[in-house]
């Protein structure tokens, strides 16, 4: 048996020590086992593992002209030849061959080579992380690729029946011009050189003539929906977009560019009237899936020659992704037969989730074994009571729940089942069983039906170890999830902990969503109680606080998250997915949602009453959303706002802000940095009757003009305000709610949301270490709905208020003192990242930097100095990387490191993730002092493991502050 599967009988004639069968060519099984046909069993305890046996090696992988090497090593001379594959994730095939033994090396390791050439081009504006399997086993870490590496980059631009388009290029030699091969259905059509000029490549570094066109008369005898084939000629390596199917409808152009998480991506244009947009649609075995407006910005489209770049379109699939896996989905014109080239595509289960699902996360019995054996060292006293109340639960849910804690791999666990006076008698014997076979498990049995409040706060009365953990009867717990708990508490004496969680179907193998979760948030939490499992807490601030609220019948978990929080003193979010929550119909958060927006409302306002008397809290309209309104101290606002020229952008951003806001409420100074324009002297000098218009020479320092237009202009204001000039205020209480928030003594910065003119997100916060340095998240997802209703982004990030790391100065407002304590902007940072270092420098004082995601403004972006010379700032980028280095290696702490790093952000990554450490939280709730952010590296000497204590009695509140680095 190689892998679990039959390789066929072997027949052993006669006793012997040895027995001898041949390997399957270029496929090493991982594990062996012999199965005696007659009874069914092995003679051995468990399968044999070749790995020690093998003990596989990597010499060398590297990649140039097209060609990855790959040089491995194995002990000993057991086969002639391996197979290797190289993927991108999830399963795009880049190239596959085999590495031949070459060598016996003296050390009596045999040497494997082999140089593969890629099928596909790599992208020439981003790295993508290739996998490579060698003889069946993935090596590890991914290499990260592109273009520059392998030397040649190219592209087909666009194919119909009236010609096709293109370019490739010798990214190391310029001067040579790549011949193109043409095929169709196979069959090579001809040959083409790409030679003719492409301006519009300068963009990405591109400035050799090596367009192409292909004629028509070429691929004449080719029919609608033919595959045409575009390949490096003499290679087997294909342009980007190659093949490709040939449409003939010659006025559309587009393409289905991939499909990304549950939506198909791409771009079309009408060329007979390119300004209506096309709405396209998504099939599967015919049935429409999806459709969408195609008025997404791609600027690529534009620099490439076409009339427009608001032609990109994002259909969100209706279906259940995981229905759709493996499956032809296309995307055409909707109501017609034109379909884009591009397509068909198939969606792919994410290799993460594969990897995720696999029992034992595929890792070997043995080496579970060593894993188990870490987890259970040096665990000083500390243990988890998971609290499980139950009710009727299915047969099936409830024996699974309790085997995935049965099968922890640390052993620092106890299991308190609450009984809830169930009916069903499956659920008694079940518990008696498990309770039988494991002596951690306990069973509680309620002589009356007490609802899920009342029989979790029994468990919670009746735990022994350190940490209490909330435990659903009908979920699963996963494997490592007690050890992350016990090993997070250990290296950081946090009060509470949470994780990031899978939501399955009924199905648990099911994976519906991951939520992959930022360090903690305090208003993000209030915004929308965004974590849910797998939570833990002191065992003796639980008990302290009373468990749960009995007489709460919805949202209880929300009360109690609450109070615990406001007796912690650090929260630690783990980002790993150790919790899988079931969804179904009879879900009591499914069942009564409609009355969840009203009890949580209520618990909010309790807490806040609490903590922070005059804060009010209120339901959004969107579910599970709350917005907080904070008591306004009043004070006038200082209003900085550079400009040169340009003067319509900032005439509008003046009068929308003079229409929104009384005049009393805020004072203006508008920094004039050399205006040439006759009608902008000529507005300025109006504009200075009612306001303050300061002068600034000199070449453009963003830092330095702000900083002394505080210095100089400033006059008792206990605000300040930072804008853009192509800023656009839309509604009256803007600036009284941004004020609401950075009057608070924990907070140091306000940002908000700002919005494209086409009503397109442009700053929904700043996540540090994205795509390079630094981006705006979310950018471009729509803020508005077609129905009216806001879009609530990744795990509703877009409407809550919540911490960043830093947030954009193009509308942010802080207090006169936390801009003095920190010195104002870094006057060495002249065009890129004033802000973003300016905000990682408050939050490193203590402070939190907030983005509040229901205070709406236009930002007509960089208007007056959108050339892209302009916006560039390598001096700038190199002094962040200098200056903020730590904090670029180890994650933005508000951003989960399960996510996407480069792209659009919030996705879920596709390559391995790796190692992450918890994020530790100081706690000081709102209104109290911040305490600047220091490195802990373990539990508090004053906080250390003891055994806790049943009822004692409430202690006073504290207040939350989130710090911009942790451990």
């Amino acid at each position: 048996m190689f892998e679990g599967k039959s390789s066929g009988p072997l027949s052993i004639a006669e006793a012997s020590r040895t027995v001898n069968f041949p390997l399957p060519l270029h496929l090493l099984p991982v594990e062996v086992d012999l199965i005696d046909s007659a009874t069914g069993r092995s003679p051995f305890p468990a399968p044999l593992s070749l790995e020690h046996v093998l003990q596989m090696r990597v010499e060398r992988a590297s990649l140039g002209d097209g060609t990855v090497t790959v040089e491995v090593t194995l002990a000993g001379e057991p086969v002639d030849q391996l197979a290797v594959l190289l993927v991108v994730e999830p399963e795009t095939v880049y190239g596959y061959g085999f590495a031949r033994r070459t060598r016996l090396e003296a050390n009596g390791r045999s040497l494997y080579v082999c140089s593969i050439p890629l099928l596909t081009l790599l992208p020439i504006d981003a790295s993508l992380p290739l996998t490579i399997f060698v003889s069946g086993r993935r090596l590890e870490p991914p290499m990260r690729v592109q273009a520059q590496a392998a030397g040649i980059a190219g592209y087909v631009d666009h194919a119909s029946s009236e010609g096709i388009s293109g370019w490739a290029v010798d990214l190391r030699d310029l001067a040579r011009r790549l011949p193109i091969d043409v095929f169709g259905n196979g069959r090579r059509l001809g040959t083409v050189l790409a030679s003719i000029p492409r301006p519009d490549l300068a963009t990405v570094g591109v400035v050799a003539p090596c367009g192409f066109t292909i004629p028509k008369e070429m691929f004449a005898a080719l029919r609608n929906g033919d595959e045409l084939s575009l390949l490096i000629a003499g290679t087997p390596t294909h342009l980007i977009h190659s093949p490709l199917k040939l449409t003939v409808e010659s006025h559309i152009r587009g393409l289905f560019d991939n499909i990304d998480g549950n939506q198909a991506c791409g771009w079309v244009i009408d060329l007979v009237r390119p300004d209506a947009p096309c709405t396209v649609e998504a099939l599967c075995q015919g049935r429409v899936i999806g459709t969408a407006l195609a008025t997404g910005l791609r600027r690529d489209v534009l620099e490439a020659g076409l009339p427009t770049d608001r032609c990109g379109f994002r259909i969100t699939f209706e279906e259940p992704l995981h229905t759709l896996f493996d499956r032809d989905i296309s995307v055409r014109i909707k109501g017609t037969n034109i379909f884009l080239n591009g397509g068909p595509q198939q969606a792919k289960l994410n290799p993460n989730i594969g990897r995720y699902l696999t029992p034992d996360r595929g890792i070997a019995p043995a080496a579970i074994r060593r894993l188990r054996a870490r987890a259970n060292r040096g665990l000083q006293g500390l243990g988890v009571s998971l609290v499980m109340p139950v009710y009727n639960t299915r047969r099936e849910w409830l024996v699974e729940a309790l085997r995935s804690v049965c099968t922890q791999w640390c052993d620092a666990w106890e299991l308190i089942c609450v009984d809830d006076a169930s009916t069903e008698p499956h659920v008694a014997r079940v518990l008696e069983w498990f309770a039988q076979m494991d002596s951690r498990i306990r069973v509680i049995r309620s002589p009356a039906n007490l609802g899920i409040a009342g029989a979790t706060t029994l468990g919670i009365q009746g735990a022994r170890q350190s940490y209490v953990a909330l435990m659903d009867h009908d979920d699963v717990l996963e494997p490592d999830a007690v050890h992350h708990l016990v090993a997070t508490a250990l290296r950081t004496g946090a009060d509470f902990l949470y994780s990031d969680e899978a939501l399955t179907g009924e199905d648990s193998s099911v994976v519906l969503d991951v939520r992959a979760r930022p360090a903690f948030s305090y208003d993000y939490y209030l915004s929308h109680p965004y974590f849910v499992h797998l939570v833990a807490v002191r065992t003796d601030i639980a008990q302290r606080i009373g468990g749960f609220d009995t007489k709460l019948t919805i949202s209880a978990d929300v009360d109690f998250i609450l109070r615990a929080i406001e007796q912690s003193r650090s929260v630690a979010h783990i980002p790993r997915v150790l919790y899988r929550w079931r969804t179904h119909a009879t879900s009591a958060g499914h069942e009564k949602q409609g009355q969840v927006m009203a009890a949580t409302t209520q618990v909010i306002q309790r807490h806040l009453d609490r903590v922070s008397p005059g804060a009010r809290a209120r339901g959004a309209p969107e579910f599970n959303q709350f917005e907080v309104e904070w008591p306004d101290p009043g004070g006038r606002v200082l209003i900085v706002i550079p400009t040169k020229d340009g003067i319509d952008v900032l005439r509008q951003c003046i009068e929308s802000i003079e229409a929104t806001t009384p005049e009393n409420e805020y004072r203006l100074v508008v920094i004039d940095h050399e205006s040439k324009e006759p009608k902008s002297k000529k507005y300025l000098a109006r504009l200075a009757k009612r306001h303050t218009v300061m002068n600034y020479s000199g070449i453009f320092n963003y830092a330095l003009m702000n900083n002394r237009a505080v210095r100089s202009q400033r006059a008792g204001e206990p605000f300040m305000l930072f804008m853009n000039n192509d800023i656009e205020a839309v509604e009256p209480g803007w600036l009284q709610r941004m004020r609401s928030l950075a009057a608070r003594s924990d907070v140091g910065i306000v940002g908000t949301t700002l919005m494209y003119s086409d009503k397109r997100v442009q700053h929904g916060g700043v996540i540090v270490g994205i795509n390079g340095l630094a981006d705006h998240a979310l950018r471009f997802e729509p803020v508005w709905e077609g129905d009216g209703k806001r879009t609530l982004g990744y795990n509703a990030s877009l409407t809550s208020v919540r911490d960043f790391s830093a947030v954009t100065a193009a509308c942010m407002m802080m207090r006169m003192e936390v801009f003095d304590e920190v010195g104002g902007f870094d006057e060495a940072f002249i065009v890129g990242f004033n802000d973003t270092d300016l905000c990682l420098r408050v939050g490193r004082a203590g402070y939190k930097v907030l983005y509040d995601g229901r205070t709406v403004l236009f930002h007509h972006e960089s208007v007056t100095r959108i050339a892209k010379a302009q916006l560039k700032h390598p001096k700038d980028d190199q002094k962040l990387r200098d200056d903020w280095g730590d904090l670029l290696k180890n994650g933005d702490p508000y951003y989960s490191p399960l996510l996407e790093l480069y792209g659009r952000d919030h996705r879920l990554r596709l390559e391995p993730c790796g190692p992450a450490a918890a994020r530790l939280v100081q706690v000081v709730l709102a209104g109290q002092q911040p305490r600047p952010v220091r490195a802990e590296t373990g539990p508090p000497k004053s906080r250390k493991a003891t055994k806790p204590k049943s009822k004692l009695k409430g202690g006073s509140a504290v207040e939350v502050l989130v710090p911009d680095a942790v451990g």
